[in-house]
């Protein structure tokens, strides 16, 4: 498989706009920052 290659997911959405996901999928996402090696924005 090509490493480059994604995974495309329809997201839910509540009444104000909020993308909804399972625990299962937080996580994946979580994990998926983590191996990035990416920093996330700190709030001063």
């Amino acid at each position: 498989m090509d490493k480059t290659a994604t995974k495309t997911a329809i997201l839910k959405r509540d009444a104000l706009g909020r993308v909804t996901h399972t625990g299962e999928q937080r996580e994946a996402l979580l994990d998926e920052f983590e191996r990035s090696g990416l920093k996330g924005i700190r709030d001063s």
